[in-house]
């Protein structure tokens, strides 16, 4: 998974120096403790004006577990919250 992250971290940082649009789809294992780390690994990539977007918060809804938790952990945290907000205008649900 580390060499991946790599590549990823790597493809980001030509697409900006380039001067493109970075946005990140995060929809992998949908447990809170993978959630919260790939947001804190990957959503820092994201360019301005675009997005980091997190499928299937609604889990959360059903299940014990799921994503949601996860994402709202760290929209409380002092050094993560400001860093990103959550845009319920985007939800189709």
């Amino acid at each position: 998974e580390e060499g991946v992250m790599s590549q990823l971290k790597a493809a980001a940082a030509e697409v900006t120096k380039a001067g493109g649009a970075v946005m990140v789809l995060l929809d992998s294992d949908h447990s809170s403790f993978n959630a919260e780390k790939e947001v804190m690994e990957l959503c820092p990539l994201v360019t301005p004006n675009s997005f980091c977007i997190v499928e299937d918060t609604k889990l959360s809804r059903w299940a014990a577990d799921g994503p949601l938790p996860g994402i709202k952990a760290l929209k409380s945290d002092p050094h993560w919250g400001p860093l990103f907000e959550i845009d319920r205008d985007r939800e189709p649900l």
